[in-house]
């Protein structure tokens, strides 16, 4: 056996490649949809959403170990490594892929890489030595009846202690291997941003370190990882943003309180498929929807429609101005002056000459300080009327640029993080417009709420 370990990630890396029911096994994406979780397990996945640079997220990392005892000792079990033993003395190493039989070249993919598999075997040993019913096994995983479950209990003791500890809960789901969902386990939500028949590593992220100790410790007591780290993680920004649409995507009725999450989906699935720019173009039409919300219900007043988010913006923001901000000092007209010149007798007095002197240095010391104001004004950002608190203003400025780009094929490149950040842009606003609606007293008039908020966002 440990003559055949030394080649046994290759042997399965080969088996990966050609296996031909693997294709069968690739996950559809689907449409994004939120599983009912306890309210205290999604907070901290929730607030990271809302602000990933304040909260960043949890990271379980390690590179995975196809060759570790429990599967070497697995696939010893299930007589896998008896006939990897006959090719390779018949045809030698380079040729033991090929030559495996279809069932054990399953099996030596399954029990090396496949998370799930993993998981459903302990599970199956839990409810073993509690004399629980066995488990419904899916086909895929049929190789577990195989394994004679006292004696895996007994050789893995301190590994199964720990699963029914720390991973196992009363509606625990071992379909791990997903890196497309929100996984529970029995100390909190974690996402696989990395399994290993991807990558052959293993990178688990969640919300708080308490959700990935468990795993920690159990993928640690199997040795099934290297080089195994838990950390947190603020930047750079493609790695803070990595695991930003599946945790929303699990968690999206706890943050977005919209039934109409059909553009959402859409989104989602374009993300899925790497069609970032649809992506981008779907989520910015969902922002134009949102800011025609808060148009209308800010201004009590009908939008033009087929307005683009930008003019939505513009028009927003200035129609706000026309509202509050009191019409601004304008240039004296001199018209007056010259009047008052033009009856003007040769006989007249030097005090009728007075007068139109000081009604000239008048309108000189006014336009002074007309031209004194506007260049103050020229010189320094001034403060900008809006309801919007600065945050919110640059997201907003963010999600027209990549909806920008996405619309108008610039060469403005647009990738995974663009997408990511657009939709992080979008929760955002939304949920600052959530907020606003629930904290705003209605019954006030329009023009109390807009200078409340405008004073509020400063």
């Amino acid at each position: 056996m440990a003559s055949n370990s030394a080649f046994i990630p290759d042997l399965v890396r080969y088996a990966e490649r050609t296996l031909d029911r693997e294709a069968n096994l690739i996950l559809n994406s689907g449409i994004a949809h939120s599983r009912e979780f306890d309210r205290e397990r999604v907070k901290p996945i929730v607030d990271y959403l809302l602000h990933p640079y304040e909260h960043g997220f949890w990271s379980f990392s390690g590179v995975w170990c196809p060759d570790a005892p429990i599967f070497r000792y697995l696939l010893e079990e299930l007589g896998t490594l008896d006939e990897i033993n006959e090719v390779q003395e018949a045809k030698g190493s380079s040729f033991v892929a090929r030559q495996l039989s279809e069932e054990k070249r399953e099996e030596l993919v399954h029990v090396t890489s496949r998370l799930s598999g993993l998981h459903f075997l302990f599970l199956a040993a839990k409810n073993y030595s509690d004399g629980d019913a066995l488990l419904k096994i899916h086909d895929r995983y049929s190789w577990i009846r195989k394994i004679d479950l006292g004696k895996f209990n007994k050789t893995f003791a301190s590994a199964c202690e720990e699963f029914k500890k720390k991973v196992y809960f009363k509606k625990y789901n071992p379909g791990v291997g997903q890196t497309n969902r929100l996984i529970s386990t029995a100390e909190g939500l974690v996402n696989y941003l990395h399994s290993p028949r991807t990558s052959g590593r293993l990178c688990v992220a969640a919300g708080d370190k308490k959700s990935l100790q468990g795993l920690f410790e159990f993928y640690n007591i199997l040795g099934v990882v290297e080089n195994s780290k838990i950390e947190r993680i603020f930047s750079p920004e493609e790695k803070l943003f990595s695991p930003y649409f599946e945790f929303l995507s699990g968690v999206f009725s706890y943050v977005i309180l919209d039934e109409r999450i059909e553009k959402f989906s859409q989104a989602l699935d374009y993300y899925r498929a790497s069609d970032f720019t649809h992506s981008i173009s779907t989520l910015g039409l969902m922002a134009e929807d949102y800011l025609t919300r808060i148009y209308v219900t800010l201004l009590r007043e009908q939008c033009a429609p087929g307005m683009t988010l930008g003019q939505l913006n513009h028009t927003l923001h200035k129609r706000i101005v026309d509202i509050l901000q009191p019409p601004k000092g304008a240039l004296r007209s001199v018209d007056d002056i010259f009047a008052e010149i033009g009856k003007l007798e040769d006989c007249d007095t030097s005090s009728s000459y007075k007068a139109i002197y000081r009604n000239l240095l008048s309108l000189i010391v006014d336009d002074r300080a007309f031209f004194g104001k506007r260049i103050d004004e020229l010189k320094k950002d001034s403060p900008k009327i809006s309801p919007f608190p600065p945050r919110i203003r640059d997201n907003i400025t963010e999600l027209l640029e990549f909806r920008n780009a996405a619309s108008h094929n610039t060469r403005v490149p647009l990738g995974e993080f663009e997408a990511v950040r657009t939709l992080y842009c979008l929760v955002s606003v939304v949920n600052w417009w959530q907020e606003f609606l629930e904290n705003t007293d209605w019954t006030n008039d329009r023009n109390k709420i807009l200078s409340d908020a405008v004073l509020a966002a400063k």
